[in-house]
């Protein structure tokens, strides 16, 4: 009879770490895929705002400075710094439009590729 309760207990002790197994397996996929998407964000960061910033502080001629003829120091905008966020804005929309294409994508092969190794480990 003891023999028999813990034959029982141990089945259910083995279910339940199976159970915590593939809740952990699943929790660690899902944090690769976030991970991805973090490491896709960084590069289009460090590639796109270096030059984003030299370009829009630097060399746009949007802003001049000066001095007037009472010498205080004065900033003058130019009517066409509506260029700026006119082609920014849409180059923006377009970056993140194709970073979530090819995001879906991935995750499109990656959901594959997990059935297929589940179907694998069924065989």
């Amino acid at each position: 009879m003891m023999n028999l309760f813990f034959s029982i207990s141990s089945q259910v002790d083995s279910r339940t770490n199976l159970e915590i197994a593939n809740l952990t397996s699943t929790i660690a996929i899902d944090a690769q895929k976030d991970s991805s998407s973090m490491i896709t964000i960084a590069a289009v960061t460090m590639v796109f705002l270096p030059g984003t910033f030299i370009s829009a502080v630097f060399s746009m001629a949007f802003f001049n400075t000066g001095i007037d003829e009472n010498g205080k120091a004065t900033l003058q905008v130019s009517p066409l710094v509506w260029y700026f966020p006119v082609i920014t804005i849409p180059l923006t929309i377009v970056v993140f439009i194709v970073w979530e294409i090819w995001r879906r994508k991935r995750q499109a092969k990656s959901i594959r590729t997990d059935q297929h190794s589940a179907k694998e480990k069924i065989l």
